[in-house]
């Protein structure tokens, strides 16, 4: 029977894709030859090449032809030695091979399977044998080969879900050590092998081997996205499947990785769901607080509109406070003709100075208080406005209770009148007085809380 993978220079253990690319890769090489000196090898070629197409053109043809290579290989060791004589060589190759594997001599124990292989009786295909290669190329880190032997047992093992999860573990194993654009391929097939052990296992009722499937799709889906562990929906939906193998398998490993990584990731739904929480209670804090400095702003709106009416009520007290001064000067003006042309002439020039100078000092302190952000402009203003509004009233005060005074002695009254009058002056401009700056103090705390 003709050896495709020898003459064509192909690998057993080489995935029908890469198998076909290789055919393609010739194929183009032999048509490029088919015109010049080289014409005939290149026919030949290419008719070769036409008819391994035709059995590498799907894995059920492509397995039919391996089971019969396979056969038509071992053909000549039963035609050369009896039945029992190829037995006894079998056993005794196999047991060498066995015990090379055991002391971990792999590469001669890769020797004696393949010397074994001649003497292998096709119509009972040894299982253990053919398993124990694949152990073998596996740890030589020859993945192709192994596939093939691995494949091989699946033609005769269909309905074990244990050689498909060893399929599943060389594909994995291939996969880590191959390159980036064969990579995915190898862990797609792998999945495909763990799905097909669980179904499997599924129809034998065996869910222990179901959890080390589903632990295996775990693992794979992990080791293939290597993003998988910034989303977290699909980090859900690998605990999920993680913790679905655990419960039916408690002890595999696999599963029991991806837990692990989700852990350390923080990407658990446990942790996950922690982190959301976190994020809500935060979120409605933020929001109380917002609440609370929105009630904070208008309470403090509300005692500032208060202390303002209260500020300027105190002004317009002491500016009538002054021109009652100015209004006795006046009286006496009237009523004390000997004394008009002086009385005229202080009540004109203070009933006009004074009231200007409070008026204006009252509302360039306001102007000032509300207005000009806090530095030596705002403080130098503030004090100027200070001791004209208070020393303008202070003053008037004198001048009121002075005149009041003389026009009570001028009338024959006792001045023990005008000095109860004056004391009461005294007493009312200092009440003034400090209940003015104690409100200018409070308005200036309110206004720093506010910003």
């Amino acid at each position: 029977m003709q050896d495709y993978y020898e003459e064509l220079g192909l690998n057993p253990g080489m995935s029908l894709d890469e198998i076909k690319d290789e055919l393609a890769r010739q194929e183009n090489k032999w048509t490029a030859r088919n015109a010049g000196p080289a014409a005939k090898k290149a026919g030949e070629m290419l008719a070769l090449l036409n008819r391994a197409k035709e059995v590498f053109r799907m894995e059920a043809a492509r397995a039919e032809y391996d089971r019969k290579l396979e056969q038509s290989r071992r053909q000549p060791a039963r035609q050369e030695a009896p039945a029992q004589k190829r037995e006894e060589s079998f056993q005794g190759w196999k047991a060498r091979m066995r015990q090379l594997y055991d002391n971990s001599q792999y590469d001669v124990a890769k020797e004696a399977f393949e010397k074994a292989l001649g003497f292998q009786d096709s119509a009972r295909p040894d299982i253990d044998f053919y398993n124990l290669g694949v152990e073998i190329y596996w740890r030589l880190r020859d993945y192709h080969s192994a596939l093939h032997w691995i494949n091989q047992i699946l033609l005769y093992e269909q309905e074990n879900p244990v050689f498909y999860l060893e399929k599943a573990d060389i594909l994995i194993s291939r996969a880590a050590n191959g390159t980036p654009q064969s990579r995915m391929a190898d862990y797609e097939q792998a999945m495909d092998a763990a799905e097909a052990a669980r179904n499997v296992a599924w129809q034998r009722q065996d869910e222990r081997q179901q959890g080390e499937a589903l632990g295996l799709k775990a693992y794979i889906w992990l080791a293939a996205d290597n993003t998988i562990l910034d989303r977290e929906p699909d980090c859900g939906e690998l605990e999920t499947l993680a913790r679905q193998a655990l419960e039916l398998c408690p002890d595999d490993q696999g599963a029991r990785y991806v837990l692990d990584r989700l852990h350390q990731a923080g990407m658990t739904g446990e942790q996950i769901a922690e982190r959301r929480r976190q994020k809500q209670e935060a979120a409605e804090e933020a929001r109380r607080k917002e609440e609370e400095a929105r009630r904070h702003r208008e309470k403090m709106a509300s005692i500032r509109k208060k202390l303002v009416w209260l500020h300027v009520a105190l002004m317009a007290g002491l500016l009538l406070f002054t021109a009652d001064g100015i209004h006795i000067v006046r009286e006496v003006g009237r009523n004390m003709s000997a004394y008009i042309p002086e009385i005229q002439t202080a009540g004109r020039w203070r009933e006009f100075l004074w009231p200007v100078l409070i008026a204006g000092a009252a509302v360039t302190d306001l102007y000032a208080k509300y207005s000009l952000d806090p530095g030596p402009l705002k403080k130098l203003i503030h004090g100027i406005d200070l001791l004209l509004l208070w020393g303008a009233g202070f003053v008037s005060m004198l001048l009121s209770s002075s005149t009041y005074i003389s026009w009570l002695g001028v009338n024959g009254m006792l001045e023990g009148s005008g000095f109860g009058i004056r004391v009461r002056d005294f007493i009312l401009y200092f009440v003034c007085l400090i209940a003015g700056f104690t409100l200018n103090e409070k308005l200036n705390q309110y206004l720093e809380q506010e910003k």
